[in-house]
């Protein structure tokens, strides 16, 4: 079965590159012939050194990346309500110029498997745009889609929610990487669906001579705040607050095995500034347990060791 993997492969978030490694090798292990596709930047992903699909990440960008990024930057202190039409008006000129060619480009694919990662959420129509203007594509050349592996949010607006449901209503199978996820996904409609554990998780299964974990060092993924309407400030400080408490409650009870704690990211900046800033809080920096921030990965080799 030839299949087109849609999803943000082209992010600079290792952990959805490991997403998107992960779900091309569960499907290749079923003698399927994998394309990845970027859900947010349109682009096809062509396999590279290593592991398949993924890119190295790299402090030099080009000088359309960098102008993209300072955009971006200017987009994201703009009201939300000014976010969601700049979004619009951006996915639809990409629709309207783009749509006859990935009409074309679907015919060649038995199935598409949009997957992994939060796409189920309204950041401010921009997942529902993408998600609606792609599986249109799909459906034009009828062909067939999936959804897998994603997780919902909780708010959606009244656009955002009827493109989700437009893209859900035509697809053959839905699967949510959790439970809470159900909730969110019965807010768009009254759909069916699995639940199963996020494909990220096996991601050392393509790397099997990577060494054996420590069991006596224990792991925490400290996350960067995303550019999402609901998520505040003081709701990301809480986020942070509770990371703290997770350590001094570790470091506190007598009954647990580990003797030390790695803060890890995967990857941006402002993850690593987030970990760098929990780590000297007075509440870390007096636990009586070890707690070391690694160096943010450059690959998924760097992410999982």
């Amino acid at each position: 079965m030839n299949v087109l993997l849609v999803g943000e492969i082209a992010s600079p978030n290792l952990g959805d590159q490991a997403i998107f490694a992960t779900l091309r090798y569960l499907l290749q292990s079923r003698g399927c012939r994998v394309t990845g596709f970027d859900l947010s930047r349109y682009e096809r992903i062509a396999p590279t050194d290593g592991l398949p699909g993924c890119r190295q990440l790299s402090g030099k960008t080009s000088v359309s990346s960098r102008l993209k990024g300072r955009l971006l930057k200017v987009v994201n202190v703009l009201p939300n309500d000014m976010q969601k039409w700049v979004v619009f008006l951006t996915k639809k000129r990409a629709d309207f110029l783009h749509r006859k060619a990935w009409q074309s480009y679907m015919r060649q694919f038995d199935l598409v498997v949009f997957g992994g990662g939060a796409l189920l959420m309204d950041n401010n129509w921009s997942f529902p745009l993408a998600l609606h203007n792609l599986s249109r594509s799909v459906r034009a050349v009828h062909g067939r889609y999936v959804c897998i592996g994603c997780s919902t949010g909780r708010h959606f607006s009244k656009r955002g929610r009827r493109w989700l449901k437009e893209f859900l209503d035509h697809a053959e199978y839905i699967s949510l990487r959790d439970s809470n996820s159900m909730e969110g996904l019965h807010r768009i409609g009254d759909y069916d669906a699995e639940v199963h554990v996020d494909s990220a998780l096996i991601t050392a299964a393509l790397m099997p001579d990577l060494a054996v974990p420590d069991p006596h060092v224990l792991g925490l993924n400290i996350m960067s705040p995303v550019r999402h309407p609901t998520l505040t400030p003081k709701l990301y400080g809480s986020y942070l607050d509770e990371m703290a408490s997770v350590i001094e409650l570790v470091s506190t009870d007598k009954s647990n095995h580990w003797n030390r704690i790695v803060l890890f990211t995967t990857g941006a900046e402002r993850e690593h500034a987030a970990a760098s800033a929990l780590v000297e809080r007075p509440q870390v920096r007096s636990a009586g347990i070890k707690v070391e921030l690694v160096e943010a990965p450059g690959c998924l080799e760097e992410l999982c060791t």
